[in-house]
């Protein structure tokens, strides 16, 4: 079985491309279960990331 799904997606520049799944990238939690399995600290981290990515694309839209 081949890892390529043969999905693509429309970038915000309006180019298409194939994504592959990177299983080393770094999702949010998105469950309030995920949410009550997390410990305070990684808690925090996650919830500090987010926050700092969406002020970044803030940014980006301003420039």
């Amino acid at each position: 079985m081949s890892a390529r799904s043969g999905y693509s997606y429309q970038s915000n520049s309006g180019t298409l491309g194939a994504r592959e799944f990177d299983p080393s990238a770094e999702f949010p939690p998105t469950t309030p279960a995920d949410l009550r399995a997390m410990d305070f600290e990684t808690l925090l981290e996650a919830a500090e990331k987010e926050q700092m990515k969406g002020w970044e694309d803030l940014m980006a839209q301003k420039r």
